[in-house]
């Protein structure tokens, strides 16, 4: 990888391709723990495929409105701002936002090294994965570093999937007008 960093994000970021996706969305008023598989092939080490394997832990979405949001993320701003909050509060029936989070489990946390063929790897792993027929299991193909990108770009594109499931579910408890 080179040594700008940004550069090694952006690339991991667009190197990341899941394999196989969580069959189920991010659940709507729980936790999530999405266990992961992600695949990378050693930079200098062709053929030599790192393993990680770990949790995800995705805390229930929560609706923000105009109001909320506004004292929570625009404190000490001046008139024009205010302005722009004034407008949001009239609009708020149309404007919700929901606020998703996540955190790494290390503690579950392994990764080991096989000599093999990408494709002989990722087949490997998705068998077992679609064997266990676990609804929140995924299996990404990413870079070795910077890998945890590789994670996050995961979790964001799951979260994206995600929304419109858990904006059905608010709207369906009544929590959307």
């Amino acid at each position: 990888m080179s040594r700008d960093r940004s550069y090694d994000f952006m690339y991991a970021a667009q190197a990341t391709e899941i394999l196989h996706a969580p069959t189920r969305a991010l659940e709507t008023f729980g936790t999530t723990c999405v266990n992961y598989h992600l695949l990378a092939e050693l930079d200098d080490y062709p053929g030599k495929i790192r393993i990680r394997e770990g949790r995800l832990q995705a805390s229930k979405p929560e609706i923000i409105t105009p109001e909320r949001y506004v004292k929570e993320e625009f404190e000490g701003f001046g008139e024009m701002a205010q302005q722009y909050y004034d407008f949001l509060k009239q609009n708020e029936d149309s404007l919700k936002i929901l606020k998703y989070g996540y955190r790494l489990k290390q503690e579950s946390f392994s990764e080991q090294i096989v000599t093999d063929s990408m494709e002989a790897v990722a087949d490997r792993v998705i068998s077992g994965v679609k064997s266990g027929n676990k609804p929140f299991d995924t299996v990404i193909k990413g870079v070795d570093d910077p890998w945890d990108v590789c994670l996050m770009q995961f979790f964001w594109l799951h979260t994206n999937a995600s929304v419109s499931h858990n904006m059905r579910d608010f709207k369906n408890a009544g929590l959307f007008k």
